[in-house]
């Protein structure tokens, strides 16, 4: 008999409180992330030692920590004709499913790509259908899992337009630090930079400042001679034939963040990036290995199976 994983209804978690009245109704997108307001992303985060009532936990503290990272509780709007493509902060919250296994985390933190292992891998996070975010769709999933053993994994899946993997991975570490019962966590506190700080300041305070310039490019792209704003979206309508099977995409993960997080038994044993379904195009994407070993854990997807036997011989060539 496969491994059974038990999923709760899904719930809807919105912030605790209600935003600040000096914070935004609406944010656009910026000129680099609007041609990926459809394109989520998924990584599963495994923990090997249990804290109590870990579900409940994290799902308290991802409310409290939507309060000031609003935005995520909101969602796309884009304008007819593919006009500007904002992050309506309407706190409408985000999805979350409580779920247990009954089998250790060994078997999923051994990412066995068999039939059976790929089953319990798929049932590991909540998606998006057809592997799109839709205008009415939450800009963030996340499904807890508990083991028999004590671990648990958190899958989190995004909109990869709201933020990037480093942005995604500053805001699980402020669910786990208000999971572990800080009043709010550092990243948490919009700080205004002297040259000082610059100098000498966090490396996160300087992303945020990074990111506050980023904020800005569009409105300079606008005051530029013969740039036109509408080109990215155009350029988003056509993804799917731009992106195509002769594309390889690499990325590394390995420098995120993600394996910062700690919900309160220490930090992630295995963090991975992980897809159910098809990917648009051929990917390779690494992170961190188990931890305390060596070496790169590599998610890829790069074959058609009418091309696999073809590619396994090739490779031959090289050994």
């Amino acid at each position: 008999m496969g491994v059974v994983v038990r999923k709760s209804s899904p719930v809807v978690v919105t912030p605790s409180e209600p935003p600040a009245k000096t914070t935004a109704s609406t944010i656009r997108l910026s000129s680099f992330d609007v041609a990926l307001y459809t394109i989520p992303a998924t990584v599963l985060l495994m923990f090997e030692q249990p804290i109590p009532d870990a579900a409940e936990t994290i799902k308290r503290a991802l409310s409290k920590t939507l309060v000031h990272y609003y935005p995520i509780a909101g969602r796309i709007i884009a304008g007819a004709d593919g006009g500007e493509v904002h992050i309506h902060c309407n706190g409408e919250g985000v999805t979350f499913i409580s779920a247990t296994a009954d089998c250790a985390l060994k078997e999923a933190m051994s990412l066995d790509r068999s039939p059976g292992g790929r089953t319990l891998l798929d049932e590991l996070a909540v998606y998006y259908p057809a592997m799109r975010c839709g205008p009415t769709d939450p800009l963030m999933l996340m499904q807890v899992t508990e083991f028999s053993c004590g671990g648990f994994v958190v899958g989190v899946t995004a909109n990869h337009a709201v933020g990037d993997g480093a942005g995604w991975a500053q805001f699980l570490q402020a669910v786990g630090e208000l999971a572990r019962g800080f009043s709010a966590h550092p990243l948490c506190r919009s700080v205004v930079a002297t040259s000082g700080v610059v100098a000498n300041g966090d490396i996160m305070d300087l992303v945020a400042m990074i990111k506050q310039s980023k904020e800005k490019i569009p409105e300079q792209f606008k005051k530029s001679k013969g740039t036109n704003l509408q080109e990215p979206v155009d350029q988003k309508r056509q993804l799917d034939h731009q992106l195509r099977y002769n594309m390889l995409t690499v990325s590394s993960w390995r420098n995120l963040g993600f394996d910062k997080v700690d919900f309160g038994s220490g930090r992630a044993a295995r963090v991975t990036p992980y897809a159910h379904d098809k990917l648009p195009f051929p990917t390779c994407m690494m992170s961190l290995p188990h931890k305390g070993k060596d070496g790169a854990n590599i998610f890829t997807a790069m074959l058609k199976l009418e091309h696999v036997d073809t590619f396994l011989k090739e490779l031959t060539r090289f050994t």
